[in-house]
């Protein structure tokens, strides 16, 4: 059975190569990955320092949603996503599962119970290239509910296969970019940093941040130095001044915000609301 798994990822690898130029290529590998580790879909997405993400590439079920998983996360989720943070924070690349970048408080955050248990993801794995000068590409493989997360043998085998599908993104993408594509100009990194910032105070501004990405108060008073309780404060504050009682609330406040905010603007984002 192990052996036939290699024959058979050999032989889609054999597709890939010769269609390496062609610009559905990307189709045939995320194919040849889920084959390889038992995938129910997959995703090719292309991140640009300053732009907004693309996805260039899917392999979504028929029961999938394309308007959350392509249109709603390349709108504005995906500033939340623990796999764009990792490349926006630390530029890292390899082969990452969710469980393992996800902060803690994640599975109980507004935002993966309005993503990622809307698509009905039960585990993701991303596979994470740097193909040039702050423009990374991220593979990522899906498992629906109902089935088993992916095993660490199965994330072992992508590790394995990882300097060949990095020398296939990178020629794909030599072949295939828009290098004179002007970028969208304006930097919704910076609106998440700059959200709440006109009504709250500096901490209760951090307090906010790491609350939507879903981390818990606990790890939230370690990473600030505070005692627990002074999170508690903070964050009881921030939703007295931003009139919301809770993190649902904060979620839908975010993204209404972010949606109201016109390009280029540098400025808090909830300044925009109602204008």
């Amino acid at each position: 059975m192990e052996d036939n798994k290699w024959v058979t990822w050999h032989l889609n690898l054999a597709k890939v190569l010769n269609q390496c130029e062609r610009a559905d290529s990307l189709n045939t590998l995320l194919y040849s990955l889920e084959e390889l580790v038992d995938a129910t879909s997959g995703l090719a997405t292309k991140y640009v320092a300053g732009d907004k993400p693309e996805i260039t590439h899917q392999r979504l079920l028929a029961s999938e949603s394309k308007h959350l998983q392509i249109n709603h996360y390349a709108e504005v989720a995906y500033l939340l996503d623990p796999f764009y943070r990792l490349i926006v924070d630390s530029q890292t690349t390899g082969v990452f599962a969710l469980k393992s970048v996800a902060p803690a408080g994640f599975y109980e955050s507004e935002y993966y119970r309005l993503f990622y248990s809307l698509i009905n993801v039960r585990d993701e794995v991303c596979i994470i290239v740097r193909v040039d000068d702050g423009v990374f590409f991220s593979l990522s493989l899906v498992r629906s509910e109902g089935k088993n997360n992916f095993s660490q043998r199965e994330i072992s085998d992508l590790e394995s296969v990882y300097p060949v599908i990095g020398a296939l993104i990178s020629n794909w993408y030599l072949a295939n970019s828009e290098r004179t594509k002007e970028p969208l100009g304006w930097q919704l990194d910076e609106a998440l940093n700059l959200f709440g910032s006109s009504v709250l105070t500096p901490k209760e501004c951090a307090v906010l941040r790491f609350t939507l990405q879903g981390y818990s108060v606990k790890f939230i008073a370690q990473k600030m130095d505070n005692a627990i309780e002074t999170i508690k404060y903070h964050r009881k504050n921030m939703y007295r001044k931003l009139d919301i009682n809770s993190q649902s609330e904060l979620f839908n406040l975010f993204i209404t915000a972010l949606k109201a905010l016109p390009k280029g603007a540098r400025t808090d984002p909830l300044m925009h609301l109602n204008k």
